[in-house]
C-alpha cells in the first residue's frame, strides 16, 4: 500500500481532454469547405475580370470614336519626344496638307522657285514620295508666293498650283505681283501619281465641301464664280455667280476666297462682301461689305450663325436655319476646337461669362462667371478651357464647375489638346513644359520636357505638333 507521502495532487486541463474524434471531424469539415471557398474567390475574381474586359471594351470603344473626331490628338503620354522638324521657311508640306494613310500630303515651295506636291510620313518625316509640279523659276517671289494648296476630297488630294508671277500696277504696293497662271492637279496619294490636270484662272482659290472641290476665281468682268467640281474629272456640278461685279477698294485688287463649313459654303470677297450658299451652290444669304465687323461662325457641328456687332453687350449672335435668321443670343459664339455633340441644342457665347442657350427657344440655361479663355472643347457633357492660370471643366448641361487646377500659362489664347483621356498644356514655369491633366477630376497626371525654344502647341489631322520660330522662318515640330 503506497503511503500518503508518496501520493501527489494532479490538476486536470479540459483543454487537453478534447477527444480526439471531434478534432479530426473539424479538420474533416474544414477540408471540405476549402473547395467551396475557392471556387467562391473563383468566382468572384472571374467576375471581376469579365467586368474588367467589358469595361477596358468600352473605353477603347469610346477612344477610338472620341480620338475620330476633329481636333482631337492621338494618344499623349509622359514619353512625348520630338519625332521630326520640317525645314523653316521651305515647306508647307506638314501645316498647309492634308492627312490621308498616315502621310502628309501638301505643296513645297523651294527657293530656287520650283514647286512640288510631297507626302510625307507622319511618324519619321521621311518623304514618302514627291511629285513636280512646276520647274525652277528664279522669278518666283518666294516671300509673296505659296506652294500648291492640297484638299482632299473622294480619297483624292486636289492641289492648286499658281506659277508665272508678274508685277501688279495699280495697287498700293508698287512692287506686289500676281500669278498669271494656275493649275489643278490630281493625285493618288498612295503612290503620288498624277492622275488628272487642268487650267484654272491665275485668281483661283481652292476649297473642299462634302465630295466636291470647290473652286472660286474673279471674271473677266469682276464677278465672282464658286463652282463645285468632281475631283477626278473635273466635271463641273454647279456654279454660283455673284448677283453684282467685285469693287476693289483703293489701291487694291479684286479676290476672292471660299470655305466650306459642313453645313454650307461661305464666299468672301476681299472687300469683305460675304456670301452664304447651301452645300449644292445655292445663295441663301449676302452680307454687305462693312469693315469686317459682321461675318458667319460655326458655334457648334451641324450649327452656323451670324455675328453681328451691335448689341446690350457687345456682339451678338444670330443662329441661321437655311440662311435665315433663327434665334438670337447675346454674346460672341465660343471657339469649340473640339465637339462631341454631347449637348445637342445648346449654343454657347461669351467668355467671361460663359452663357448657354436654348437653340430652339432662345432662352438661357445657364450662366457661369468663370473665366474660360476664348477656345473650348466639349467631351462627354463637359467643357474643358485654358485660361492664363489654370485649366478647368464646367458640366456643360448645367453650367456648375466640376474642377479647377493652377498652371501657368502664356495667355487666354493658349491651346489646349485632349487625346480623350488627358488634357494637355503648356506650362510657362520655370520653363516650357508640358502638363497633362486628368479629364475626370483635374488632376496632374504627368509632365514632359519640350523641345528647345519650342513654347506653342497644336493639332494638325489628329498629330501633336510645337513651333518654333527661326530667323528663316516658322519651324514645325512633330511630336510623338
Amino acid at each position: 500500500m503506497a503511503r500518503r507521502e508518496d501520493m501527489h495532487d494532479v490538476e486536470m486541463d479540459e483543454r487537453d481532454a478534447l477527444p480526439t474524434p471531434s478534432l479530426a471531424a473539424a479538420q474533416a469539415r474544414l477540408r471540405r469547405s476549402w473547395p467551396l471557398a475557392a471556387g467562391l474567390v473563383a468566382v468572384v475574381l472571374a467576375g471581376l475580370a469579365v467586368t474588367q474586359t467589358v469595361f477596358d471594351a468600352r473605353e477603347r470603344a469610346r477612344l477610338s470614336q472620341v480620338r475620330a473626331l476633329p481636333g482631337v490628338a492621338r494618344e499623349l503620354s509622359a514619353s512625348v519626344h520630338e519625332l521630326w522638324r520640317s525645314d523653316a521657311g521651305a515647306s508647307s508640306a506638314v501645316t498647309d496638307g492634308v492627312l490621308l494613310a498616315d502621310r502628309f500630303i501638301g505643296g513645297r515651295l523651294d527657293a530656287d522657285g520650283s514647286q512640288s506636291v510631297e507626302a510625307l510620313d507622319a511618324q519619321t518625316g521621311a518623304t514618302a514620295w514627291s511629285l513636280a509640279v512646276s520647274g525652277a523659276d528664279p522669278t518666283t517671289p518666294t516671300d509673296v508666293a505659296r506652294p500648291p494648296q492640297c484638299v482632299s476630297a473622294r480619297g483624292l488630294v486636289a492641289c492648286l498650283v499658281a506659277n508665272d508671277y508678274a508685277p501688279l500696277t495699280g495697287t498700293v504696293a508698287p512692287t506686289s505681283t500676281a500669278p498669271r497662271r494656275a493649275r489643278v492637279v490630281v493625285v493618288d496619294p498612295r503612290t503620288g501619281t498624277l492622275l488628272a490636270e487642268r487650267e484654272a484662272p491665275s485668281s483661283s482659290s481652292l476649297a473642299v465641301e462634302g465630295d466636291l472641290v470647290l473652286v472660286a476665281w474673279v471674271a473677266p468682268d469682276a464677278h465672282g464664280v464658286v463652282t463645285g467640281t468632281e475631283p477626278r474629272t473635273g466635271e463641273v456640278r454647279w456654279t454660283f455667280t455673284t448677283p453684282a461685279p467685285l469693287e476693289a477698294r483703293a489701291g487694291e485688287r479684286l479676290g476672292l476666297d471660299v470655305t466650306g463649313v459642313g453645313v454650307g459654303i461661305i464666299v468672301g470677297s476681299w472687300s469683305q462682301k460675304l456670301w452664304l450658299l447651301s452645300p449644292d451652290g445655292a445663295l441663301q444669304r449676302e452680307l454687305p461689305g462693312n469693315g469686317g465687323s459682321t461675318w458667319f461662325e460655326v458655334p457648334r457641328v451641324g450649327m452656323l450663325a451670324l455675328r453681328t456687332p451691335k448689341g446690350p453687350v457687345g456682339a451678338r449672335t444670330t443662329l441661321l436655319v437655311n440662311g435665315r435668321d433663327g434665334q438670337t443670343f447675346d454674346g460672341e459664339p465660343v471657339n469649340l476646337s473640339v465637339d462631341d455633340g454631347s449637348v445637342p441644342g445648346l449654343v454657347f457665347t461669351g467668355g467671361a461669362p460663359l452663357v448657354a442657350w436654348d437653340a430652339a427657344t432662345g432662352q438661357r440655361r445657364w450662366r457661369s462667371d468663370a473665366d474660360t479663355g476664348r477656345t473650348l472643347l466639349l467631351l462627354d457633357g463637359t467643357l474643358y478651357s485654358a485660361t492664363y492660370d489654370s485649366v478647368l471643366a464646367l458640366d456643360a448641361a448645367t453650367g456648375r464647375t466640376v474642377w479647377t487646377s493652377p498652371v501657368q500659362l502664356k495667355s487666354d489664347l493658349s491651346v489646349a489638346l485632349t487625346d480623350g483621356r488627358v488634357l494637355v498644356v503648356v506650362e510657362r514655369v520655370p520653363t516650357p513644359h508640358l502638363v497633362a491633366f486628368d479629364l475626370a477630376d483635374g488632376r496632374r497626371l504627368w509632365s514632359a520636357g519640350l523641345p528647345d525654344h519650342v513654347d506653342n502647341l497644336q493639332e494638325v489631322h489628329g498629330r501633336a505638333f510645337g513651333t518654333r520660330y527661326t530667323p528663316s522662318g516658322l519651324e514645325v515640330v512633330a511630336l510623338g
